[in-house]
């Protein structure tokens, strides 16, 4: 990340195992990376740059944010996988079945819809 003066601004962060995919919730300044070796999904506060951790399931993997509802859409793609649905308000989550092996998830804020591609 580049800043307007051209310098580098660097910050690593620990996550969970084999890291997957990442997505932000612009409106909330909350980040969130899928954890598929173990699990999990991280959520990093951009503001604060505290972390919480968030148990998925099996093979957490591609992630979609509808910012306007505070929704992290996370697919399983592990085999008879599914859908994690977090709300970033309280990181509750719960489980959707969506088909097996779901590998991408799409969120429309526009329509309020979910796509997962199996």
């Amino acid at each position: 990340m580049v800043n307007l003066r051209n310098q580098a601004i660097v910050t690593s962060v620990n996550t969970g195992l084999l890291p997957a995919a990442v997505a932000v919730n612009i409106l909330t300044n909350q980040i969130y990376v899928s954890n598929n070796g173990s699990g999990t999904v991280s959520d990093l506060d951009g503001s604060s740059g505290n972390t919480t951790t968030i148990t998925a399931g099996s093979s957490p993997s591609a992630i979609a944010i509808d910012p306007v509802t505070n929704k992290v859409y996370v697919a399983l793609s592990a085999s008879g996988g599914g859908l994690i649905v977090i709300d970033g308000a309280v990181n509750a989550a719960a489980t959707f079945a969506v088909g097996n092996n779901p590998t991408a998830t799409a969120a429309n804020p526009a329509t309020n819809k979910i796509y997962t591609a199996n």
